[in-house]
């Protein structure tokens, strides 16, 4: 509790990851790239990569906030808390952390399943266990 000033602080923030966590299974809150396409007018688009990257190729209606400064005052108050805001990054990882923690600040989060494909080591497959065919029990 040394973060909080108070147990209410810290009881009050355990009361909503608590809710959130008991809620996610009903909904994981990714869009994929063709629901995207489909519905790209629906959401306030935020890229989290590094500045370099999105320069070179973002999508058209997307602004850039890096990773590290989306909780700076400055860039937390752009955010719409009225519309569906998506959260780009480079495979769906960074995009998926900074989407919890908006989430529990009350904004209606999503996050571009697996970014933009963009992977973090050239030529691996961005695949699960399943996908691998490793052995489960």
């Amino acid at each position: 509790m040394s973060t909080f000033k108070c147990k209410k602080e810290y009881d009050i923030v355990c009361k909503h990851v608590l809710n959130y966590i008991n809620n996610i299974c009903n909904h994981w809150y990714y869009i994929t790239p063709k629901q995207l396409r489909n519905n790209i007018d629906d959401y306030y688009m935020i890229d989290v990569r590094q500045k370099k990257d999105y320069n070179k190729s973002h999508i058209k209606q997307s602004i850039n906030i890096p990773c590290n400064k989306v909780f700076d005052k400055k860039y937390l108050s752009m955010l719409p808390i009225d519309k569906k805001i998506l959260i780009i990054c480079y495979v769906g990882h960074s995009a998926s952390q900074i989407m919890t923690l908006l989430r529990l600040l009350g904004y209606d989060i999503y996050v571009l399943k697996y970014g933009m494909g963009q992977r973090p080591i050239k030529r691996e497959l961005i695949a699960g266990w399943f996908d691998y065919g490793y052995s489960t029990v």
